[in-house]
């Protein structure tokens, strides 16, 4: 997660999005994936996806519902991007 020269809101979204990511992280992990949290700005919560996930076809499922976790929980998140290992969209 980047934080560095972050205000201290940015910060704190971070911190609440790694600690929501932590909670659905083990069902990816028993598949072969990870998820990390990469940045947060302009209301966009940028996630690192790795493993079996990328490249899947129903990564787009699943993805969508950590999506919709991050927005119910996290209402300054309007939009979430996963990126693949070398940081661009998937």
């Amino acid at each position: 997660m980047e934080t560095a020269n972050r205000s201290r809101e940015e910060f704190q979204i971070l911190q609440k999005a790694e600690r929501l990511l932590s909670e659905v992280r083990p069902f990816f992990q028993k598949d072969g994936s990870n998820l990390a949290v990469k940045d947060f700005r302009e209301e966009t919560l940028f996630i690192t996806v790795t493993g079996a996930c990328v490249g899947c076809a129903l990564a787009g499922q699943d993805l969508g519902d950590v999506t919709a976790l991050f927005q119910e929980k996290l209402p300054e998140v309007r939009k979430v991007v996963y990126l693949n290992p070398y940081g661009l969209p998937l």
